[in-house]
């Protein structure tokens, strides 16, 4: 089962989060459970219902964030873009996150799992606008059978 953005809104809304889409986007995009992935922001310094303001501050803890759930985040260079054209210039069979103005996404198999996806939130009537500043591709750097072990065995 993957983590999705449907699947992150119940579990944030029980903690009555907001302000956490650095948190559901690290989440979305490693498919970590969701109170997994904001554990360690808070443990990298985020604030319980406060977004990440700065826009290199959310980078420099998405790179750490990911790295500490055992995966790699590489920065990739796109022309000037928006959301809507992001399947234009990446590849829809790996896991990315966005950002863009105050905000953080992830785009998992040619998918925008974000509220800004109209299929996720039918009060959009079309994805967003807004230029992207950064994309992290995400790949996997340890198996999940050794991060298990490495868990249960330390």
């Amino acid at each position: 089962m993957s983590i999705t953005y449907k699947s992150c809104v119940p579990v944030t809304a029980k903690y009555r989060e907001h302000g956490d889409c650095t948190v559901k986007a690290i989440a979305i995009a490693t498919d970590t459970p969701c109170i997994k992935a904001h554990s360690i922001l808070k443990g990298l310094g985020r604030i319980n219902r406060k977004g990440i303001a700065s826009r290199l501050w959310t980078f420099e803890v998405s790179v750490d964030a990911v790295e500490i759930l055992g995966f790699t985040a590489k920065g990739v260079s796109i022309p000037k873009t928006t959301v809507a054209s992001l399947r234009n210039h990446l590849d829809s069979n790996k896991s990315y996150i966005v950002t863009i103005n105050s905000h953080t996404l992830a785009y998992v198999n040619g998918v925008i799992q974000d509220h800004t996806n109209p299929a996720f939130n039918k009060d959009r009537t079309r994805i967003s606008t807004a230029n992207v500043h950064c994309v992290l591709e995400v790949t996997r750097t340890v198996s999940k059978n050794a991060q298990r072990k490495l868990a249960r065995y330390g």
